[in-house]
């Protein structure tokens, strides 16, 4: 990683250089999200996965399986790319879905 983006990633604590690239226009360096992070959890209450994201505004979507849910947030970014007139110039924006969710082992010592 070259100097200029790590003092840029130490400006930025928390955010993953993945996700991030550096672009010059003229003399002024632009920071470009080069893909999607999506979480996911369980609701068990609800008993539906829940995803959202802080890479793109608007993306709170719900569904009762991770598969229609892994269908309905690329259905729901794609939108949200349309109507936010794009993401950082790439043909195809990768998105990661991070899911979560608890399971429990019984403990026979116990």
């Amino acid at each position: 990683m070259g100097a200029e983006k790590r003092d840029i990633a130490k400006a930025m604590p928390g955010r993953h250089d993945k996700n991030l690239a550096l672009r010059q226009v003229g003399v002024i360096t632009v920071l470009d999200k080069v893909s999607i992070i999506v979480r996911a959890f369980y609701d068990a209450e609800a008993g539906l996965w829940v995803a959202t994201s802080h890479d793109i505004d608007g993306l709170a979507v719900e569904a009762e399986t991770m598969e229609l849910l892994e269908q309905k947030v690329t259905d729901a970014i794609s939108d949200l790319l349309e109507l936010n007139g794009g993401f950082s110039g790439l043909a195809e924006v990768p998105v990661y879905i991070m899911a979560e969710t608890l399971t429990r082992v019984a403990n026979p010592g116990a």
